[in-house]
């Protein structure tokens, strides 16, 4: 038997493979150890603290003690100690100890708890033009809370503003007694109380007239005087300064209502009387609502009358408008009857022709109400009516609703007019055979076919 024999042959392929794998995991462990490094040398997140706070100041009474008020909104409790507070008056820090907010608030300055400092003012020129700031931080995670300018500005010598201001109660009708009423605003803090006056001349009731805050709320009053009917677009003037002589003026403008010019009695027993119910019939949306009514039925009844859609023409219609927030109607009050097919509106029984007028005060609601003679209409039809009402009140009260009325007996079923002539101006029901005769479709509401409303099929005698 003879020997076998192995022929070996010289090849580094098996080794270059080796090497290679040995070199990419090589890399790859330095590449990642590095980034592992590069990160775990960065610094971590600042931790924060989030509260919100809302800062007033009190000028107390009979003192040169200015009270800083600063309440806990919203967000995180603060724990006291770790608390850290400055106020800044006029530039000059001052540092409050934890002890004293501990003492304010306790451990913890939970969200409603107000801390107060008091500063002494009575080594400073005015107290009232303070500039004071505030700076809550949380000393134990070194973050900033809240930061805000309590009160005064770099802004100097800022004139007071006359903010809202007009009659109260409004509206003021002919022979009720009311008031003037201003705000006034001062960034300063140094207005002349005993400046503010009003200039009555227009009215007859005085060239300066001083009006007064009773009760500290920078709202000035004064009367009462009795409502005239003349007075109605006269315009008074109130004006006022502060310490340092800076002015300011603004204007009121009267609007009086004469109560003669409602349209129909006024009776306060009827209806819900002091119940604080609706008025009786009417169809309430909410707390306003409204009907209609025919007049002598309304005359006779009141709230207690029969609500009707339906008139013979010649009679008159009465719209009644019910609203617990409808004080007035001095922005808007249109009333508007319009063609139920064309939509055109009737000019002579629509507004600005025709408006509402106040009827009464029921049991907590305003009454409004508007009269529709159908004898200035066209007969045997149907009207839509649309009413928009608006107050004077900010934001505005409003009154928005729409309604249909039938005069006559209008045809329930489409009709057919025949003409003469092209132009369908020629109406006749006389042909001779020889005559081409134009034909109109008429609605059951009497106006023009709409070519959506339907199909239509004319034929003769025949059935051609």
């Amino acid at each position: 038997m003879g020997k076998f024999k192995r022929k070996l042959r010289n090849s580094k392929k098996g080794v270059s493979d080796i090497i290679a794998n040995i070199l990419i995991l090589a890399i790859t462990v330095t590449l990642f150890s590095s980034i592992m490094i590069f990160v775990g040398q960065m610094p971590s997140p600042q931790e924060n603290t989030y509260a919100d706070f809302t800062p007033s100041v009190e000028y107390l009474p009979s003192t040169t003690e200015v009270q800083v008020n600063l309440t806990h909104k919203g967000g995180q409790e603060l724990i006291s100690n770790d608390t850290g507070l400055w106020f800044f008056v006029n530039d000059t820090k001052y540092i409050i100890p934890s002890t004293e907010i501990v003492s304010n608030v306790g451990d913890r300055w939970a969200i409603g708890e107000t801390f107060s400092y008091k500063y002494d003012a009575s080594l400073d020129e005015n107290m009232y033009k303070l500039k004071i700031s505030v700076i809550i931080t949380d000393k134990e995670k070194n973050s900033l809370v809240f930061s805000a300018n309590v009160v005064g500005s770099d802004t100097v010598n800022t004139a007071p503003i006359i903010g809202a201001r007009g009659t109260t109660p409004s509206p003021t009708y002919e022979g009720s007694d009311f008031s003037f009423y201003v705000q006034i605003v001062d960034l300063d803090n140094d207005l002349d109380v005993n400046s503010v006056n009003i200039d009555l001349t227009t009215i007859g009731k005085g060239a300066s007239v001083q009006m007064t805050d009773s009760n500290d709320d920078d709202i000035f009053t004064v009367g009462a005087y009795e409502a005239d009917l003349d007075w109605d677009g006269a315009v008074v003037v109130v004006t006022c300064e502060d310490m340092e002589g800076n002015f300011a003026s603004g204007q009121i403008t009267l609007t009086i209502i004469a109560t003669s010019s409602n349209t129909y009695w006024y009776n306060d027993t009827i209806g819900g009387g002091d119940s604080g119910e609706p008025p009786l019939h009417i169809n309430m949306s909410g707390l306003q609502g409204f009907n209609i009514f025919e007049w002598s039925d309304w005359q006779a009844n009141k709230f207690n009358a029969t609500p009707d859609r339906t008139f013979t023409h010649g009679q008159v219609a009465v719209v009644v408008v019910v609203s617990k927030y409808l004080v007035n109607l001095n922005v808007e009050n249109v009333f508007l009857v319009m063609d139920q097919t064309s939509k055109d509106v009737i000019p002579q029984v629509s507004s600005p022709t025709e408006t509402f007028v106040r009827y009464g005060f029921i049991s907590g609601y305003y009454i409004y109400n508007i009269s529709l003679d159908t004898g200035l209409i066209s007969n045997h039809a149907y009207y839509q009516l649309q009413m928009q009402l608006r107050d004077s009140w900010v934001p505005n009260n409003i009154f928005f609703a729409n309604d249909m009325i039938k005069v006559g007996s209008p045809s329930p079923y489409p009709s057919i007019v025949t003409y003469k002539d092209a132009a369908f101006s020629q109406h006749s029901t006389e042909f001779n055979t020889t005559d081409i005769i134009y034909v109109e479709i008429m609605n059951k509401y009497g106006g023009i076919w709409n070519q959506y409303g339907g199909d239509i099929e004319i034929r003769d005698f025949f059935w051609n």
